[in-house]
């Protein structure tokens, strides 16, 4: 099943055009934003910048048997972005230039990007939602983006037709990933626990 978009959150050494990923989480959702598939892992790097340890407390040492971002890029693009109809996430044009190879870059940005423009942190507040957390994680990020910008435009993207109308709970299903990932516990939790914290911004 094609992705109707993906919602992507990435963790960096910095916050330059020459950090490096530490961290990614996709989520991937259909046309009434029940999800079916993610993916998250941490990423091999050098160690971050100390502005930037401090929001998502990763370190160099923390990713040394993690896959090299060259196949973790490649992967992504393949599963999730370039199957996707639309992408989205909170300020997701900083994202994009971090993951998209130059080659690919026009015609993944001449895609509809839904993008949350303000603080993840606030925009959770603005919809009752639960905060994204210290430190940041990438597969939390990527759920709470997901969650609002449902809430935020679900009776107006593109494509939905009808659907606006028809509520649907969320239900997961992990992709048989060809690459060894190495995810972070999300504050103690998995994925599914993250989720139902969510839970009332997916289904009613």
């Amino acid at each position: 099943m094609s992705a109707f978009m993906t919602v992507i959150d990435v963790e960096t050494t910095g916050f330059g055009r020459a950090a490096e990923v530490q961290e990614i989480g996709c989520v991937s959702v259909d046309e009434t934003f029940s999800v079916i598939n993610y993916f998250h892992t941490l990423v091999r790097s050098c160690d971050a910048m100390e502005e930037a340890q401090a929001v998502h407390g990763i370190s160099g040492a923390m990713t040394e048997d993690a896959p090299n971002w060259i196949d973790v890029r490649s992967f992504v693009m393949d599963h999730f972005i370039l199957p996707s109809r639309m992408l989205g996430g909170c300020n997701v044009g900083f994202d994009l230039r971090m993951i998209l190879p130059i080659d690919l870059s026009r015609e993944v940005k001449d895609r509809h990007v839904a993008n949350i423009k303000q603080s993840l942190s606030k925009e959770c507040q603005r919809h009752l939602l639960p905060d994204e957390g210290q430190p940041h994680y990438a597969l939390r990020g990527a759920i709470a983006a997901a969650a609002c910008l449902k809430e935020s435009y679900f009776h107006f993207l593109p494509g939905l037709g009808a659907l606006p109308a028809m509520r649907s709970h969320i239900h997961w299903t992990q992709t048989s990933c060809e690459l060894t990932a190495k995810p972070r516990a999300i504050h103690g939790l998995g994925a599914n626990e993250v989720l139902r914290q969510y839970r009332m911004s997916f289904s009613e």
